[in-house]
Order: structure tokens, then C-alpha cells, then sequence
């Protein structure tokens, strides 16, 4: 009883000091999480969090598992080419150069694959008059 005629006589702070919905603006949290008292938002909060850490790290574990066992499996089939990803961007010089030095130079067998991300440049008419040992991919923007 003493406590609340003491705090009728302070009357209300000023605004900004204690104001609920001044700090929950302050610190961006929404005025219904702002009624919920600050304990209980770290409590539901922090058990959200753990119980999202923990169903990540399953998933996580589960899929590196998964992926562990099958490198095991295939580990011992040799691969029959080596892939060559090139990316460009309106450098149809440099492609020219990079595309004649790898089947100049390349011995074993490869596939060589050219993503075009929307050159303008001619880039996409000397793809199309390569022969069909080159793949490529002619994105429309970049």
C-alpha cells in the first residue's frame, strides 16, 4: 500500500524516461511485443533460438552425413572429363583467348561450358559459331 501511494505522489515520468512505448519505438521492437513484460520477451525469445539451433544442427548434420557417405561410395570411380566453367561479361577478347589456349593446351578430356551474363558485346554471335564441343549458357541480363 505505501508503495503505491509513493508512486502516485511522483506521479509519471517524464516522457522518455520509463515511457514503455518511447523505448520500444527507441529499440524498434513492436508496441505489442513492448506489453509483454522484458523477461518474458529474452525468455520466448532465447527458446525460439535454441530450438531453431537445434533443429538446424540436425538438418546440418544429417545432410553432411549424407553427403560424407556418398564422397565415401564414389570415391573410388574415376571421373571420365574435367569441367571448365568459364563466366563472361561483355570480355569477348579474353574469351577468345581463354576458350583457344584450353583446347590448345588441354590434353585430357574436359567439357568446356561458357555462362554469358548479358554482354553486349558480341560475345553471344561467337558462341553460336563455335563447334558443339563448347556448351554455353546466354543469360539476358547480367
Amino acid at each position: 500500500m505505501k508503495m503505491l501511494t509513493r508512486i502516485k505522489r511522483l506521479g509519471r515520468p517524464k516522457k522518455g524516461i520509463g515511457d514503455r512505448r518511447h523505448t520500444s519505438r527507441r529499440r524498434g521492437v513492436s508496441s505489442r511485443a513492448a506489453q509483454v513484460p522484458w523477461a518474458s520477451r529474452v525468455f520466448l525469445h532465447s527458446s525460439r533460438s535454441r530450438a531453431y539451433r537445434k533443429a538446424y544442427n540436425l538438418g546440418y548434420d544429417k545432410a553432411f552425413n549424407e553427403g560424407w557417405d556418398l564422397g565415401i561410395q564414389n570415391f573410388s570411380t574415376p571421373l571420365d572429363l574435367t569441367s571448365i566453367i568459364i563466366p563472361t561479361y561483355n570480355q569477348l577478347g579474353y574469351l577468345k583467348l581463354c576458350i583457344e589456349s584450353i583446347q590448345a593446351k588441354t590434353l585430357e578430356p574436359y567439357e568446356l561450358i561458357v555462362i554469358d551474363s548479358g554482354s553486349t558485346d558480341e560475345t553471344a554471335n561467337y558462341l553460336r559459331s563455335l563447334p558443339n564441343t563448347v556448351k554455353y549458357q546466354l543469360s539476358p541480363e547480367n
